[in-house]
């Protein structure tokens, strides 16, 4: 690969790691925003809920503007775009200026991680792009593996305003590598129109179904304010089906949810992003508050998921290609709800860590592999849409399922307060996560055998004596 190449490759790369370090080193912080703020644990998951509600919801703006309007051009803004949002939760003095400034990091982290691949996948292509892709990939299981271990040692040594300002080394080099060494092609064709209304419609869909989940315990399940939003949520969510209908103001692209493969191939990964984002949750909550384990040791721990996790994606993207990369992806959803499982039933630390360990081997080989067949099924001009519409169904299903679990949690522990160091109903949290990432691994089933077929019949074709 060129010098210029690499140095597109790493702005790209430390673009994806900046999304991933920051906001997984903010969990690790979680109890100290709790006290200093002084909300319970579980209403502050909100904290996560936003930006993972506001990434999902611009996702599908964010691949208009990626291909109308330049990858990177909206890739600089967006940089920028978060360390403002930074800066916000930095300087918040209330739970709802934090909750502000993460939706405006999950805004900016929308436009910045389909961005990071869509760049690559426009100015590579072939084995150089697969390459490329994976490298971006890998460079977010860095951030991945780095932001426990520095939320927890920023948390312990700073305080948690520091957390926010970790990433801004990463992001500002990102910035200044993009805009030297990588180019915009400019439109390739008519500019398509700007799907607001049906993004308005989704996203605060999404947000009044959220907020109904996470209140319901508090205003009653058949009260009239549960109801509203319940009837409200259902309204918007039916009104963005019906703009769907029509290409020229569609949100999603059409292509996922009309190949049956891209739309297989999202589903299972939604599966696997809510047990990614449950896992980091649920297990900051044990350690920090069942086992007592302080920030920084909570991020040593937490290395055991994501330092394999980093590497298996890596190995992964490099190791597989084609269609027989379903065969090890469904291994991989196994595995991983394996370690979910475990981390219900194992003591601390010895077989703790052993599930963590399996867990980062069996999500990082399924989001690697994911990731590159849903590249392989995308056009480079459709790149940007596609890969938004991608990330934003996962992520979407994540935000609830986020919600959900906190109350979950709180019902069954029977009150907020105190519910984030109830052991057993993490644990029960935790299998009900694993029953999730393996039904992911039952939809890719059927493909996995059929490829699995065909790769025999070939290599019995070509063992054929002549």
């Amino acid at each position: 690969m060129a010098s210029k190449d690499r140095l597109r490759v790493a702005g790209a790369a430390l673009a994806a790691a900046v999304v991933e370090l920051d906001w997984l080193a903010v969990n690790v912080a979680l109890p100290q925003i709790a006290h200093d703020l002084n909300e319970s644990q579980t209403d502050l998951q909100w904290v996560v809920t936003a930006f993972v509600v506001a990434f999902s919801g611009v996702l599908p703006v964010a691949g208009w503007a990626l291909d109308a309007l330049g990858r990177r051009r909206m890739l600089l803004w967006a940089i920028g775009l978060f360390l403002g949002g930074s800066l916000v939760c930095a300087l918040a003095m209330s739970s709802a200026w934090l909750i502000t400034g993460r939706a405006v990091q999950g805004v900016a982290a929308a436009v910045a991680a389909p961005g990071a691949l869509a760049l690559m996948s426009e100015q590579m292509q072939g084995a150089k792009r697969d390459r490329a892709v994976i490298k971006v990939f890998a460079a977010a299981g860095v951030g991945i593996a780095l932001g426990p271990l520095l939320g927890g040692l920023f948390v312990d040594t700073v305080g948690w305003r520091s957390v926010f300002f970790i990433a801004w080394p990463a992001a500002l080099t990102a910035g200044w590598l993009i805009y030297r060494h990588s180019f915009d092609p400019g439109p390739t064709g008519d500019t398509p129109r700007l799907p607001l209304v049906g993004m308005l419609c989704v996203t605060t869909g999404v947000v009044l179904l959220t907020v109904t989940i996470d209140r319901g315990t508090s205003w009653g399940w058949t009260s009239p304010a549960t109801l509203t939003s319940t009837a409200a949520a259902l309204v918007l969510l039916g009104s963005f089906a019906v703009t769907e209908r029509d290409e020229r103001r569609s949100v999603l692209s059409r292509r996922v949810y009309r190949e049956r493969k891209l739309l297989l191939l999202t589903a299972a990964g939604a599966t696997s992003v809510v047990g990614f984002i449950l896992l980091f949750t649920l297990t900051a909550m044990y350690l920090r508050n069942s086992v007592g384990l302080s920030g920084l040791m909570t991020g040593c721990v937490l290395l055991a998921f994501s330092v394999p996790y980093a590497i298996a994606s890596y190995l992964a993207g490099r190791l597989r290609s084609g269609k027989e990369a379903y065969r090890p992806v469904t291994v991989a959803l196994v595995s991983g709800a394996a370690g979910l499982a475990g981390l219900s039933m194992a003591s601390f630390p010895a077989l703790y860590l052993a599930c963590l360990v399996v867990c980062g081997i069996g999500l990082g080989t399924t989001a690697a592999l994911l990731t590159l067949l849903v590249q392989r099924h995308t056009r480079p001009g459709d790149s940007g849409k596609v890969t938004s519409t991608n990330l934003a169904m996962k992520y979407f299903v994540a935000a609830v399922a986020n919600t959900v679990s906190a109350t979950v949690l709180e019902g069954i522990h029977g009150t907020p307060h105190g519910a984030e160091s109830d052991a057993g109903a993490i644990d029960i949290l935790m299998r009900g996560t694993a029953c999730v990432v393996l039904v992911g691994a039952l939809l890719l089933l059927p493909e996995a055998r059929r490829t699995g077929r065909v790769a025999a019949a070939a290599e019995k074709e070509q063992g054929r004596p002549p």
